[in-house]
Parts: structure tokens; C-alpha cells; sequence
């Protein structure tokens, strides 16, 4: 139960997060959601790394990080929220998926609200954080 405003922020936080680690250029998240929007489902999916290698020449990138939420739950059973993040990194020049994983992060504390700030605040942002800190390492 991702809104479409939590989702573009999810985008544009992991975008700010890679670049901040000064390993990525990363491309402005209005241009890569303007030029994916035909096949968006296939890219993210991972039904399709020709489409990703396809958006990546479109783009003009190296690499194209891909991924989709697989759960978010803000509140569960325990008063945690929980996060999972399912990604690929796929090389435009290969079409090699260079890297492939989940990224599960359980909220800091307990869930006060099921909204949106206190889930970024208290999952999102920290499963962001880890894997903007797993990509710095993959050697790119």
C-alpha cells in the first residue's frame, strides 16, 4: 500500500542518497520517470533486462538500478513497520544484471501512526541508507 507520492519520494531519496555517496552521477529522477513510463512495469519488475539496457541507452548511462517494493507494512502485528526493497543493477553496455537482492529494513522503533512520514522516516529512509551504502561498495 505504497502511494504514488511515497513511491516518487522513495525514487527521488535513493537517487539523492547514491549521489551524495560521490561514487554515482545519477540521472534527474524527472527524466528517468518521463522516459520509463512505456515500459515500467518490465523494468522494475525484472521481467525485462532488455527493457532497462533500452531505457539505459535512451538515458545515456552506464548502469540502470531497478527495483520494486515487495512489502510495506507500517504497523505490523509487533507495532513495526517493515520494508522490502527488491533490486538489479544491469549494465547498459552487457546486459548483465551486475547485481540482484533485497533490501529488508524493520522500523528504528515502534510504529506510532500508519503514515507515510513516520514509515519513511522510521524504514524507508534507513533501508535506503543500507543500500545506497551496499551500492558505494559494489565497485563500479
Amino acid at each position: 500500500g505504497m502511494t504514488v507520492e511515497a513511491k516518487r519520494h522513495l525514487q527521488a531519496s535513493l537517487a539523492f542518497l547514491l549521489f551524495e555517496t560521490r561514487r554515482f552521477h545519477v540521472v534527474d529522477v524527472r527524466r528517468t520517470r518521463a522516459a520509463s513510463q512505456t515500459d515500467l512495469a518490465a523494468i522494475n519488475e525484472g521481467s525485462s533486462t532488455a527493457a532497462a539496457v533500452k531505457l539505459g541507452k535512451q538515458l545515456e548511462v552506464s548502469y540502470v538500478l531497478t527495483g520494486t517494493v515487495v512489502e510495506y507494512t507500517p504497523q505490523g502485528a509487533d507495532g513495526f513497520g517493515r520494508v522490502i526493497l527488491k533490486t538489479r543493477l544491469i549494465d547498459v553496455a552487457t546486459g548483465k544484471v551486475k547485481h540482484a537482492g533485497e533490501t529488508t529494513q524493520r522500523s528504528t522503533s515502534a510504529m506510532r501512526t500508519n503514515g507515510v512520514a513516520e514509515m519513511h522516516t522510521k524504514a524507508v529512509r534507513p533501508a535506503l541508507e543500507k543500500l545506497a551504502g551496499m551500492a558505494a561498495g559494489w565497485g563500479l
